[in-house]
């Protein structure tokens, strides 16, 4: 004890030479504002929007991973809708002018900017070859071009449904953002180019420094009714009960500089501010206030008392020890709000100390009016009440992560959500990472399989694949829709994809990892929860092969473009994919004969044969065996026509493998087409759509081709933000317990150690305990639950409980009402911003606030 008692006078000595040295102090004090002032601007801030997942979670971590490798958090997302028609030419010419300039400002960190103005299309050319050009070449200034630009959106399976709306009313631009750049300053840029420039067309923006500058702006709309409403709650208790202006000002005034002291601290320690700390600066200056109101209440020389130095040096270390926690967002609140702690002591000494020097003393600080106590059982009764309803509304709360539940359906964040949901089937996506080498077809098969299985289960509004591209290219070059079982003409597919920006999210550029991205619908009864274990049933099915393989994805397509198959029929024609008659082989060898003739007499033929050429050509086709390849080798060797070019033996070999090559496409081709046609005449009723038949004939050609591969090695990972919501929800929720407990027990211990008072210390670490579970049950039975954006207010009682609970003079305590009672009044002005998030903050910060000052006047009247 004598040792507290040391360090109180030794404290004493200071704040007494302080006072007496007042202009000195307050000369150092605004030096240290000055210098504050001059260093805040370096403070650096951290945007990542992740900050409040937790950072040892492994699905976390794997989604964050995943999501940097592709660039996803990168990526802005801009939705214009048609006022009118569809593909209107003034709408797209408008469009093509934001699509370039944004583009035009790379050094500004705009890498990338597509929409269907300069998205690429693969064209076979006048020569035969494959050539990627432009989907929309021109702007359509007839309808004749109109429609030939609707024909070929509508064909174009990879840009329908992603870069435009299914109802060609709405486009999608997508900006890829540089991850060096400042991410809100770039969104500032593309939303003031798209302004400028959008004309008729309305713009909705999505991504989260979009959504970060949605909620700015929207409270800087309403300053002029926040400002007047939150001074006028402030000051209106503040009058009322302490009415000396003052007093009054020299608190507010103290306060508000701690909260730049704070800052210059932090601009020297480094330490780096995020969204959610940022918080922190409300916690600065309302605990400044209330230290400040108590401790002038308490010492009317002006200094602070020993036991508040040691409840803030108290408060500092429990807020530290929050930053242990596995949340970003903790961390960062913890270490940058301790700072806040320590500023408000520094600000106060040569602050606060000074200015209240000058003021005059007043009334007698140890009257003490006593106070009606309730009986001992209504007190018990009261309590038992008290802990009830807060542990029920504590342990049923919810943290909300999904910007659905977080924003309101009409504001501006709704909106945005609501577009998406409305014209690109929802802004909610899965990212299934599928790793492993994609120039093997055994693993770019399985990517096919399991994109068609996510396609077809009917619940998926999109799915988009690296798969689905290849398919598409491969039917460019070989006319089927599928991945080749040839590894070299899978290289040719990857070799024409080289250097393409479109497939970058995607497929990696070392085509090692793939990503399929599966769109969630705005508008379905599935909960969020659900979402994960549906993709990994279609995962699972991913791995069979053959015929199970083909009856599950012929199913899968079917449902994905309405046709009602007869599953018993289908069984059959599967069951019969083997087998071969004689006719239909017949029917086979003089298409193929006829094909082999048509090449050699074709432009492209290395030589011009003669009939009679053509003839020994025809027959030692049909002839066949197991070596028609040499066969044809010599055949080809021995014509007039070649003979006459003069090239070298292995000239005839070269062209007799070409052909038997495609001989053998032609066979699986053509085997394909007699299945599907079989299909569509005894499985399925009505018409068939072109889409699906293309994509039937290719699983049906997957499983004639003897090269199949049958094994993969593709290591598969359901993730995305729908994935791991419901694994982090409750870790974050006990996290924030966790913290509200830790700041309870450890302010009490370490301000027992510094200061003594343990049993009114002891006392006020129960009443902490009661405040923060009212508090989050306050939270929950309001409907509010927490955010990322008023999570960290939560904390805010049970550290101000330590400055306006325990004992004091009726004056102390009077000054600490009015300033608590004020900060909670203004609170309530945040309610006008008109953005729930915001809201949410100051409701919390005002119920809270109100429950560190009712909970000790109901236990000053408990009876126990």
């Amino acid at each position: 004890m004598s040792e507290k008692k040391a360090l109180e006078q030794i404290w004493d000595g200071i704040s007494d030479a302080i006072v007496k040295r007042r202009n000195i102090a307050l000369v150092i004090g605004a030096a240290l504002v000055a210098l504050s002032l001059a260093v805040a601007p370096t403070i650096p801030f951290n945007a990542d929007v992740t900050e409040y997942l937790p950072s040892q979670n492994a699905d976390v971590e794997f989604w964050n991973d995943l999501t940097h490798r592709f660039g996803a958090l990168d990526l802005l997302m801009i939705g214009l809708e048609e006022p009118g028609r569809e593909l209107d030419t003034e709408s797209l010419i408008r469009l093509a002018r934001i699509t370039d300039e944004l583009a035009e400002h790379k050094s500004d960190g705009i890498l990338m900017a597509r929409s269907i103005t300069n998205v690429s299309n693969i064209k076979e050319g006048e020569d035969g070859t494959l050539n990627a050009s432009l989907l929309m070449q021109s702007i359509p200034r007839t309808e004749e071009s109109r429609a030939e630009l609707m024909q070929s959106i509508l064909s174009n399976t990879q840009v329908k449904g992603s870069m435009i709306s299914d109802d060609l009313k709405a486009y999608m631009v997508l900006v890829r953002v540089d991850e060096r750049k400042d991410s809100r300053d770039v969104a500032a840029l593309v939303k003031s180019i798209v302004e400028k420039e959008r004309g008729n067309l309305k713009a909705t923006y999505f991504g989260a420094p979009f959504i970060a500058g949605m909620i700015t702006n929207n409270v800087y709309l309403r300053l002029i009714y926040i400002v007047p409403i939150f001074l006028l709650l402030l000051f209106a208790p503040i009058l009322f009960i302490v009415r000396d202006i003052k007093t009054i000002m020299v608190i507010l005034l103290s306060a508000g500089l701690s909260v730049l002291v704070w800052l210059g601290l932090l601009g020297i320690t480094r330490a780096d501010l995020t969204a959610s700390a940022s918080n922190a600066a409300l916690v600065v200056v309302v605990i400044a206030a209330i230290a400040f109101a108590r401790g002038y209440g308490e010492n009317r020389k002006g200094a602070l008392p020993f036991h508040i130095t040691a409840k803030l040096l108290a408060a500092a270390a429990a807020l530290f020890s929050v930053s242990i926690l596995p949340v970003p967002y903790l961390q960062h609140f913890g270490t940058v709000a301790a700072i806040g702690m320590l500023a408000i002591i520094l600000s106060g000494q040569l602050i606060f100390a000074p200015l209240a020097s000058f003021l005059k003393t007043g009334e007698d600080t140890n009257s003490e009016k006593d106070v009606q106590r309730f009986s001992p059982r209504t007190s018990a009764v009261l309590i038992v009440v008290l802990i009830a309803v807060g542990l029920i509304g504590t342990l049923s709360g919810r943290f909300l992560i999904n910007p659905k539940e977080i924003f309101m359906d009409g504001d501006e964040v709704g909106l945005s959500l609501n577009f998406f949901d409305r014209k690109f089937g929802g802004s909610d996506i899965l990212q299934i990472s599928a790793k492993g080498s994609f120039r093997e077809p055994a693993n770019a098969a399985r990517l096919m399989r399991l994109s068609d299985l996510l396609e077809g289960n009917g619940l998926f509004s999109d799915v988009r694949s690296a798969s689905q591209v290849l398919a598409f290219l491969n039917e460019q070059f070989s006319g089927m829709y599928r991945i080749p079982s040839d590894s070299e003409a899978l290289g040719n597919l990857w070799f024409f994809m080289e250097g393409n920006e479109d497939i970058r999210p995607l497929m990696l550029d070392g085509r090692d990892e793939a990503m399929i991205a599966a769109r969630i619908p705005g508008l379905t009864e599935i909960p969020i929860s659900r979402w994960a274990g549906i993709a990994e049933e279609a995962v699972e099915a991913s791995k069979l092969t053959g015929v199970k393989s083909g009856r599950l994805r012929i199913k899968a397509i079917a449902k994905k473009y309405g046709h009602k198959l007869d599953e018993s029929a289908l069984d059959s024609i599967l069951a019969d994919v083997g087998t071969d008659s004689n006719a239909a082989a017949e029917a086979r060898e003089i298409k193929i004969v006829q094909s082999a003739r048509s090449y050699l007499s074709s432009p492209s033929s290395p030589f011009t044969p003669t009939e009679e050429d053509l003839t020994l050509l025809s027959d030692v086709i049909e002839a066949g065996g197991a070596d028609i390849e040499t066969a044809l080798a010599k055949s080809i060797a021995a014509m007039n026509g070649f003979k006459e070019m003069d090239y070298p033996p292995e000239m005839a070999d070269d062209l007799a493998r070409t052909l038997t090559t495609n001989f053998e496409a032609l066979q699986l081709e053509y085997k394909a087409d007699e299945l599907l046609e079989k299909l569509k005449r005894k499985a399925v009723s009505g018409e068939t759509s072109a889409a699906f038949d293309t994509r039937v004939r290719g699983v049906f050609a997957d499983l004639l081709d003897k090269n199949y591969p049958t094994q993969d090695n593709l290591e598969i990972k359901v993730s995305g933000f729908p994935a791991i919501i419901p694994l982090v929800d409750g870790q974050l929720l006990h996290n924030n317990w966790l913290a509200a407990i830790m700041l309870c027990v450890i302010v009490a211990l370490i301000s027992i150690v510094i200061a003594g008072q343990a049993k009114q210390t002891f006392s006020v670490a129960l009443q902490a305990a009661l405040v923060s579970i009212l508090t989050f049950a306050f939270g929950t039975l309001s409907g509010a639950h927490i955010d990322s954006a008023c999570a960290t207010i939560y904390l805010l009682p049970p550290i101000a409980i330590y400055f306006t609970g325990g004992s004091m003079n009726a004056f102390a305590r009077r000054n600490t009402q009015a300033f608590a009672s004020a900060f909670a009044l203004a609170g309530l002005a945040l309610l006008a911003s008109g953005v729930l998030p915001v809201m949410r903050l100051g409701g919390i910060m005002s119920i809270g606030l109100a429950l560190t000052l009712a909970v000790p006047a109901i236990s000053r009247r408990l009876s126990l």
